[in-house]
C-alpha cells in the first residue's frame, strides 16, 4: 500500500478530492454553489453565490497574497475572457495550506487501498488480507471526507469602502465534523451581515438616501436591484426576493418610500402605493421607489383634485333613478327624476395564447404590460389562471403522465387529468 500511495501522481491526487468536493450538494443559505470550475461556468447573475476554490488555490492566515487571493479576485472581476458585471454576489471557500499535506497523503492512501482490493485477485490475497484492505480503505475514506471538512475553512469576502480598492475579509470557519464548510460560510455570513436573507425597510430606505437618492426624487426597483449586486460596498442579498420583502414591509408604513408601476411623461406616479397594507412590487425597469416626502405630495395633490372636482368620471352613465311616490293609481303619476350616477368600469377579462415553446418570455410580458398596471391600482383583487390544453395524436406515455400528475399534484392544480379522445 504505501509503495502504491507514492505512485500516484500529484495531478491524479487533486483529481480524486475535486470529486469529492463536487458531491457535496449543500446549498444553505446560497442560491447556489459552485466547485472547482473555471471561471467562465460561474454565471454573471443576480443571486448570492458560494464558490468553492480548488485544492491548489490555498491561502494561510495573514497573507492576502496566496494563491486563493489570486483565484478569487481572477473570478470576482472575470467570467472567461469577459469582464463580471454582478460581483457583490460572490463569496469564496478556500483551503489552508498547512492541512493541504495531509489531506493529499490520506487521499493517496485511499487511493492505494483501493487499487489493492481492486487488485486483490492478482495480488492473490487470501480472505484474510482481502478483509483487512477493506477495512483500511473503508477507515481511510471516511478520514479523507473529515480532511476535506478540516482544511476547507477560509472565507474570502470582497469588500469595499465607497469607491475605494476591493480588499479580501479573510475568515476562518473552522467547526464540527458534523457540519460542513458550506453551512458553516452561509452561517458566518449571515451573523456578520454579509450575506442578508431578511432586510429591513428602514436599512433599504438608509442606502437609498446615502447613495440614491442624492439627486434625483425616484428609483427604478429594477435598477436599484443591479445595483445592489453591482458594487462591494452596498448589501450583498440572497436573492430578489428579499429586496422585494423589503419593500412590501416599508409600504406599509409612510415612513420609508412610496411605489409606482410607471412614471408618466408628465413626471406623474402611475399606481402609487404608500402606507397601504399587502402592496404588489414588480421587479422592473418601470416600476419606482419614491421618496416618502414626494409620494406625499402626490397623494395630497390627487386628494384636493378629487375634493375640487367631485371625482366625476370622465364619461359617466346615465340611469334614472325616481324620486317621490309611485302613481298608486292616480291619473296624473308622481313626479319623477333623472340623475346621472357616477360609474367606472370596474371589471376586466382577457385571455390569450402563449407559444409554449416561449412560455417564460410571453408570460412575463404579460404580467409587466398587462397585470402590473391592473395589481397596481388601489383595492385591485387581480387572479390570473393558467389553463393548459395539449393534443398528443401518438398517446401519452406512462412516464410521462405519472410526471405530469404528480408535478400538477405538487403545484396544487385545482383540475388536471387525461382523456382518451
Amino acid at each position: 500500500m504505501d509503495d502504491r500511495a507514492q505512485q500516484f501522481a500529484s495531478a491524479d491526487v487533486e483529481l480524486a478530492i475535486v470529486t469529492r468536493l463536487k458531491k457535496i450538494r449543500e446549498r444553505a443559505d446560497f442560491k447556489s454553489v459552485h466547485t472547482c470550475v473555471p471561471s467562465s461556468d460561474i454565471p454573471d447573475e443576480l443571486a448570492a453565490r458560494l464558490v468553492i476554490l480548488n485544492p491548489a488555490d490555498v491561502h494561510k492566515a495573514g497573507n492576502q497574497d496566496s494563491n486563493a487571493i489570486h483565484a478569487a479576485t481572477e473570478i470576482l472581476n472575470n467570467r472567461g475572457a469577459s469582464p463580471r458585471n454582478f460581483r457583490n454576489t460572490l463569496a469564496f471557500v478556500a483551503p489552508e495550506k498547512e492541512v493541504m499535506p495531509g489531506l493529499e497523503q490520506e487521499t493517496r492512501r485511499y487511493m492505494a487501498w483501493k487499487s489493492v482490493l481492486d487488485d486483490a485477485e492478482a495480488l492473490n490475497l487470501d480472505a484474510h488480507q482481502r478483509k483487512l484492505a477493506k477495512e483500511n480503505a473503508d477507515r481511510s475514506d471516511k478520514t479523507v471526507d473529515l480532511r476535506i471538512n478540516e482544511a476547507y475553512c477560509w472565507l474570502l469576502v470582497p469588500t469595499q469602502e465607497g469607491a475605494g480598492p476591493v480588499e479580501w475579509e479573510a475568515t476562518r470557519i473552522s467547526g464540527s465534523n458534523d457540519d460542513g464548510y458550506v453551512a458553516r460560510a452561509a452561517r458566518r455570513m449571515k451573523s456578520s451581515e454579509q450575506l442578508i436573507t431578511k432586510w429591513s425597510p428602514a436599512l433599504l430606505r438608509m442606502e437609498l438616501d446615502k447613495w440614491l437618492w442624492r439627486e434625483q426624487e425616484y428609483v427604478s426597483v429594477k435598477k436599484l436591484w443591479e445595483i445592489l449586486g453591482t458594487y462591494n460596498y452596498l448589501p450583498r442579498l440572497r436573492d430578489a426576493d428579499v429586496l422585494i420583502d423589503a419593500i412590501r414591509e416599508g409600504l406599509r408604513s409612510r415612513d420609508y418610500f412610496g411605489y409606482a408601476t410607471n412614471v408618466s411623461e408628465s413626471g406623474r406616479f402611475q399606481g402609487l402605493q404608500f402606507g397601504v397594507p399587502d402592496a404588489i412590487v414588480y421587479l422592473d425597469a418601470v416600476g419606482v421607489l419614491i421618496k416618502p416626502e414626494v409620494a406625499a405630495r402626490q397623494l395630497q395633490s390627487d386628494q384636493a383634485a378629487t375634493q375640487q372636482s367631485g371625482d366625476s368620471p370622465t364619461t359617466p352613465i346615465a340611469t334614472e333613478v325616481v324620486l317621490g311616490g309611485t302613481t298608486d293609481g292616480a291619473a296624473t303619476p308622481s313626479p319623477k327624476t333623472t340623475v346621472t350616477v357616477a360609474m367606472r368600469p370596474n371589471r376586466f377579462h382577457g385571455s390569450v395564447e402563449i407559444d409554449a415553446a416561449r412560455i417564460g418570455r410571453d408570460a412575463g410580458k404579460i404580467a409587466e404590460e398587462v397585470v402590473q398596471h391592473l395589481a397596481g391600482t388601489l383595492g385591485a383583487n387581480v387572479k390570473v389562471t393558467l389553463e393548459i390544453e395539449a393534443e398528443i395524436p401518438e398517446g401519452v406515455t406512462d412516464q410521462t403522465m405519472r410526471t405530469v400528475t404528480e408535478n400538477c399534484r405538487t403545484l396544487k392544480f385545482k383540475h388536471a387529468e387525461f382523456e382518451k379522445s
